[in-house]
């Protein structure tokens, strides 16, 4: 971000700049791909639920975005943490408010299951937040990319399965497995476009502590190693669902395999985020398109 953009408002941010700062395809995809495998796993979500998901990982990813905005403050690069950081007063005191509503909700309209499951989860999320943003990470070997893939992916699809008939064996962990790494590659593509701007802010991301060769070199192992767990599952599984999964999955795949193939193109105007997010959006239009078909 350039010195003369210092009085950037929201009100001066164009719309993908805006959904990409403010998470808002995270969202849609969280409520997307939960509702994709609630429906895989027939568990009967009501809008609780999806409220609680939807506004809990907006929560995460601003109060995020809010704490790397503090370490630069008006000298951040990255525009999605300095308008983090200059609406902070705003923002802090709505996640606060919202966190404490979210609290009562999940009490009062979540089953037993969904509600131990989510406290669980809500620990690891504590846990990162005190590693990445409190504790000094530079002898950390795990990056921060990860640990958020495995949190994100087991709230899509495990919270789901608890409601629903997921068992927990072989195939169900195939599939988190999967989607982890899916997210893993994902969010290994935006460390690896935003290095240039983590190196000036001083921020530690898997690109920066690994450098851009080796980070694409992992890019690519994370990406073939969920399509071997898919390959694994697809041929070794016996499962009614394939199907949706399948086209689900491979979308998504093939998606991630563009935005890494042509670099440059999607490095303009952060496109690489905007549609690394939009993945997330596909598997519950795959539900919504192909549901009526006699195959589903």
């Amino acid at each position: 971000m350039s010195s003369d953009s210092r009085n950037l408002r929201i009100s001066d941010l164009e719309i993908v700049e805006f959904i990409n700062c403010f998470s808002v395809l995270v969202v849609l995809g969280s409520v997307s791909t939960s509702y994709f495998f609630g429906q895989i796993y027939k568990a009967q979500l009501g809008y609780s639920f999806y409220w609680l998901l939807a506004s809990t990982i907006w929560i995460i990813y601003t109060l995020d975005h809010v704490l790397d905005g503090l370490k630069h403050k008006e000298q951040s690069v990255s525009i999605r943490h300095y308008i983090h950081f200059k609406y902070r007063k705003t923002i802090l005191p709505t996640l606060a408010a919202l966190s404490i509503f979210n609290a009562y909700i999940a009490f009062v309209f979540l089953p037993t299951a969904l509600l131990k499951a989510g406290v669980v989860l809500a620990f690891s999320v504590l846990v990162y937040f005190l590693v990445v943003h409190f504790l000094k990470t530079k002898n950390i070997t795990i990056p921060k990319e990860l640990m958020v893939s495995v949190i994100v992916a087991c709230g899509m699809v495990v919270l789901p399965g608890v409601a629903g008939d997921m068992k927990f064996n072989g195939e169900a962990m195939l599939m988190v497995l999967s989607l982890s790494l899916v997210n893993f590659t994902n969010l290994l593509l935006f460390s690896y476009h935003d290095y240039a701007n983590d190196i000036k802010n001083g921020l530690e991301s898997a690109a920066t502590q690994w450098g851009l060769d080796r980070t694409r070199e992992v890019i690519m192992y994370a990406l073939a190693s969920a399509f071997i767990c898919f390959t694994i599952w697809t041929f070794f599984i016996v499962s009614p669902i394939k199907l949706p999964i399948s086209i689900a999955l491979l979308i998504m795949f093939n998606v991630l395999l563009v935005i890494y193939i042509q670099e440059d193109r999607f490095a303009e105007e952060e496109k690489y985020r905007f549609w690394g997010d939009v993945i997330f959006i596909v598997p519950g239009l795959v539900w919504l398109l192909f549901q009526q078909t006699s195959f589903f």
